[in-house]
């Protein structure tokens, strides 16, 4: 279901003209930028901020060895906002040295990663089931139907449903080559997935080698971006792309990619395509490494689209960068360059961010506790000053029946 469209776009050059016209026609030489009326029909309304927020707060400590990376400690906090009463705080868990946790879309479970384990938490009763791990991760993702988490337990990517059973997807390879001489070991890896519905995934498939190999014969596996479709009494069937493209942001079938094979804060993606169906038939094409799809016009040079996602409920792409919220036009081909919303950090989409559960609105709050919404251009603070070190928000809920 689509949400409500209430999108208004605000010039807020028009607004200050607007102000220094009144200010012209006062007959009381008063400032009108102190009036309080002015000040806030200058300003969009602040955002509704209420329902229960899982938090995430994380705390660096000192190395226990000389010379080892300082150690971050992660704990899981819920922070409920409602009407009429203050914020009232909970610690629900402390995954300790690894910092993987997610809430599922239903709202119901939190899974999260402790030492070589991974664990399912009911929200309504607390009640927790440990999965052990050959590894420590921080790799959670929920499938959109939130009956199973992609993890990676031993190596590789698995799949954890509520109930505790594990599905293997797919395994990290090592592959053997030789320089000519000294025989060697190419060691691989499986990177966190991405969820296109309930029963497809993408991931890339890596393996670390010298980008100069003399003498004979290469027998190193292919960088790829593979498709996992999950099919039931059987083994997920995977589909490998030509090579290696960046999936950045998903809403069902619809996808943004970037054709770098990295996407970072300090090198992101100079330009951005969408693509408008992602299956089997899209990979098969081999006219270069990435699916046929266009790329996303900017409209001014300047901008640095640094993160993007799609609105919940209508699969349409906005874009952070410039310190501003974008949107792009249902082709998915332009940005419009007058921002949705202002003061918002490059990284608001990255990690860390979750929509409001209010279905008649596109409101946002980011891991700095800053809550927008798109619709007004209004900004509020979520108020998160009793949770230490506060860092990301996991989800946010409705209030609690």
């Amino acid at each position: 279901m689509k949400r409500a469209r209430r999108i208004r776009r605000h010039l807020l050059a028009g607004a200050v003209f607007g102000l220094a016209v009144a200010a012209c026609s006062g007959s009381d030489g008063s400032d009108p930028a102190s009036s309080p009326s002015s000040s806030a029909a200058s300003e969009p309304p602040p955002p509704s901020v209420r329902g229960r927020f899982i938090v995430l707060s994380s705390t660096e400590t000192s190395a226990p060895d000389a010379g080892a990376w300082p150690r971050t400690d992660y704990s899981v906090w819920q922070f409920d906002v409602g009407p009429g009463a203050g914020p009232k705080t909970t610690r629900l868990a402390s995954p300790a040295r690894a910092g993987g946790a997610a809430v599922s879309p239903d709202g119901k479970w939190l899974a999260y990663t402790k030492t070589k384990s991974l664990v399912l938490r009911d929200l309504a009763n607390g009640r927790e089931r440990v999965i052990p791990s050959k590894d420590t991760n921080d790799c959670v993702r929920w499938s959109p139907d939130s009956r199973r988490v992609a993890t990676a337990l031993n190596g590789g990517l698995d799949l954890v449903d509520v109930d505790g059973h594990v599905t293997t997807v797919d395994r990290s390879r090592t592959n053997r080559y030789t320089d000519g001489t000294d025989k060697h070991t190419a060691k691989g890896r499986v990177t966190c997935p991405d969820w296109l519905d309930a029963h497809r995934l993408v991931y890339d498939r890596l393996t670390s080698f010298p980008s100069f190999i003399k003498g004979t014969p290469q027998t190193i596996d292919a960088d790829t971006t593979t498709l996992a479709v999950l099919r039931d009494g059987r083994a997920p069937r995977l589909v490998d792309s030509a090579g290696r493209w960046t999936l950045v942001a998903a809403c069902g079938n619809r996808v943004i990619t970037a054709n770098e094979k990295t996407w970072s804060r300090t090198a992101p993606p100079k330009t951005l395509y969408v693509l408008d169906r992602l299956d089997e038939a899209a990979l098969a094409v081999r006219d270069g490494t990435m699916p046929p799809a266009r790329a996303i016009d900017t409209g001014f040079p300047e901008l640095s689209p640094w993160t993007v996602t799609f609105i919940p409920g209508s699969c349409r792409p906005v874009i952070s960068g410039n310190e501003a919220v974008f949107s792009v036009d249902t082709a998915g081909r332009r940005v419009d360059t007058r921002p949705l919303v202002r003061n918002v950090s490059e990284y608001a989409f990255l990690d860390g961010y979750a929509w409001s559960p209010e279905r008649d609105t596109d409101t946002f709050v980011t891991g700095d506790g800053r809550v927008y919404d798109l619709g007004t251009g209004g900004s509020a603070t979520l108020g998160t000053d009793a949770i230490p070190h506060f860092s990301a928000v996991l989800a946010w809920l409705p209030d609690p029946a």
